[in-house]
């Protein structure tokens, strides 16, 4: 991709030098009108452009991973804590009845 992006400026730079007219077609034709200034501003377009693709891959990425993560609370870590709280509420109650009968710490 690179090379291509190289090969264009070559060839914008090369127009601009020359006065050669350039393809009215083209969607580089409003930045080419300015010559070199305008190769330059659409390059640094282009790589804008190829920044903002990656980080939205990067983003979409993470918020997979973080599904994945949400997910393995909620099928590991949710059911422990549940069965750790149901856990202590016996044994309160196992607590309780001792104390109450009075066979608790004296």
């Amino acid at each position: 991709m690179f090379k291509y992006v190289s090969v264009w400026l070559a060839t914008a730079l090369t127009a601009a030098a020359t006065g050669t007219a350039v393809d009215p077609s083209s969607f580089l034709t409003p930045f080419l009108q300015y010559g070199a200034v305008g190769s330059v501003a659409a390059a640094g377009l282009w790589f804008a452009y190829r920044n903002n693709k990656r980080t939205e891959e990067r983003a979409d990425r993470l918020e997979t991973q973080l599904s994945a993560l949400h997910q393995e609370i909620r099928d590991k870590i949710i059911p422990a804590l549940t069965a750790s709280t149901q856990t202590n509420a016996e044994v309160a109650q196992v607590l309780r009845d001792l104390l109450l009968r009075g066979r608790g710490p004296q």
